[in-house]
C-alpha cells in the first residue's frame, strides 16, 4: 500500500519540496490525486467527510483497526 502511494506521488517530491521551502501554505495535491491516495488506502463511496469534520473519519477508524 505504501510503495503504491509512493509511486503515484513521486512526481510531486519537488513541488512539495518547493512549497516547503518557499512557506507555501497550501498544498500541491490535487484532489484526483487526493483521491486516488484515499482509494490506495480503500477508501469506499461511504467514506466521506462528516459535516463538522475535517476528515475522512471512518476511512481512518477502518485503517485503524486494520493496522
Amino acid at each position: 500500500m505504501g510503495q503504491k502511494i509512493i509511486d503515484i506521488t513521486s512526481e510531486l517530491n519537488h513541488p512539495v519540496q518547493m512549497s516547503i521551502s518557499c512557506g507555501e501554505k497550501n498544498h500541491p495535491f490535487s484532489d484526483e490525486l487526493l483521491k486516488r491516495i484515499r482509494q490506495c488506502l480503500g477508501a469506499t463511496s461511504e467514506d466521506g467527510v462528516a459535516e463538522g469534520q475535517p476528515f475522512f473519519l471512518t476511512l481512518i477508524s477502518r485503517l485503524a483497526n486494520v493496522w
